[in-house]
């Protein structure tokens, strides 16, 4: 027997859907284009990450040589103090303090103008520093703002570390927890592969603090690994904060 009343119930309701259905697909278009400008921002600023982070890297070791050359040259004048200290900022802020020699070993010939370039020299040195401080809270904002989930399992450093090994935060974001634990450790896997040597169990994840107090290494970077590659994909693709989340998860697993 032909129903009539359900029969116009079912086709009202397809007639409502296949009303709908142009309102949906111009919020699937919207949520679409949205994903694809998160995705775009991501990128972006997974490349100012790379890039602060190198930067950092070579004004580092600029630092660190041009210390080096300073050291070996106001040993001339006053090597106590370039003995004493070994710390390179103390000893850069020393150098500017230009203390008076007294019972010093150094040489006496060396002139008012000598010293006054040794101090210039420390003081473009201090600019150094402190330009790298500066660039190392831009990073750390950086990284708050496009990794912050893989920030709070990772670290700065190993974060870096990684992103700079992938390539990109599209890259690291494809890959598994088995490649994310090894980054790092290509040189050793390419010996494991080729002579036959021991399997490599971690890369970077070597620095992790978790990883260092741990006795097992190897299942402590495992499990840190299984949760940046989860952190790394919810920050590429711009999803909600669950990094205290996974943090605690690994707290949990190695009680």
């Amino acid at each position: 027997m032909f129903k009539y009343k359900k029969f116009t119930r079912k086709l009202k309701s397809k007639r409502v859907l296949m009303n709908k259905m142009p309102k949906f697909e111009k919020l699937r278009k919207k949520y679409l284009e949205l994903t694809k400008n998160r995705i775009r921002t991501a990128s972006l600023g997974g490349e100012f990450i790379l890039q602060s982070f190198k930067s950092i890297k070579e004004i580092e070791h600029s630092i660190n040589l041009l210390c080096l050359k300073l050291r070996e040259w106001y040993a001339y004048y006053y090597p106590e103090i370039e003995h004493e200290i070994r710390n390179n900022e103390l000893f850069i802020e020393k150098v500017l303090e230009n203390p008076k020699r007294k019972t010093s070993m150094g040489c006496e010939i060396i002139k008012e103008k000598d010293v006054n370039e040794m101090i210039s020299l420390a003081k473009q040195i201090k600019n150094l520093l402190d330009y790298d401080k500066k660039l190392e809270q831009y990073l750390d904002n950086l990284l708050e703002e496009f990794c912050p989930n893989t920030k709070i399992i990772a670290g700065n450093k190993i974060t870096c570390l990684m992103l700079e090994q992938a390539g990109n935060l599209k890259n690291l974001a494809e890959m598994p927890a088995s490649t994310i634990q090894l980054l790092g450790a290509e040189k050793a896997l390419f010996r494991h592969l080729s002579e036959g040597g021991k399997s490599p169990k971690f890369g970077f994840l070597y620095g992790h603090e978790l990883v260092k107090k741990s006795k097992n290494k190897g299942k402590t970077a495992k499990l840190i690994a299984d949760k940046i590659s989860i952190s790394i994909k919810v920050d590429y693709f711009k999803g909600k904060f669950i990094g205290n989340e996974l943090k605690k998860e690994i707290e949990k697993r190695l009680r």
